[in-house]
């Protein structure tokens, strides 16, 4: 059974129902889930925990669902390039730099965030390049590329 959520894809979903009543009642429960659009958290709970089910396994791919192709910003700023990510299971994001070398966790200029987000300790004309963000989960792989370009502040 596959779920989409305003023409995208949400999950892929593994149902065993023991009888038609069953899966009536599921269909139900999934309905009254599925009214609200900013539900995709309380359809993936419900996909995990259905009482009317034996065993269910909702997954969904790793997808980025925000980030920013071009990232501007004054010299000496800290710096934060957005990349957040959904999917089920939780997608790993990891980051690499303009060299394509991943960004490692002792960096002391560089630090990713819990949310995804790369944090970058007073911004100098060598960061200037591609910074990759990548999301991955058991389903799937996703990765975006943000520019990041260093300028010169402008005295008052």
């Amino acid at each position: 059974m596959n779920w989409l959520l305003n023409s995208l894809y949400v999950a892929n979903v593994v149902v065993s129902l023991d009888n038609e009543q069953e899966l009536k009642q599921f269909i139900s429960e999934a309905r009254n889930v599925m009214k609200d659009d900013n539900n995709i958290n309380n359809l993936t709970a419900l996909l995990a925990a259905c009482p009317s089910t034996n065993s269910i396994h909702a997954t969904s791919p790793a997808r980025i669902s925000t980030w920013s192709p071009l990232y501007m910003d004054v010299m000496g700023n800290d710096v934060t390039l957005p990349c957040r990510a959904v999917g089920n299971p939780r997608p790993a994001i990891y980051w690499l730099d303009g060299d394509n070398e991943l960004i490692a966790e002792n960096e002391p200029r560089y630090k990713v965030l819990p949310d995804g987000d790369l944090f970058i300790y007073k911004l100098q004309w060598s960061d200037m390049g591609g910074y990759t963000c990548i999301a991955s989960n058991t389903r799937s792989r996703d990765m975006t590329t943000t520019f990041l370009y260093p300028v010169l502040g402008i005295a008052p």
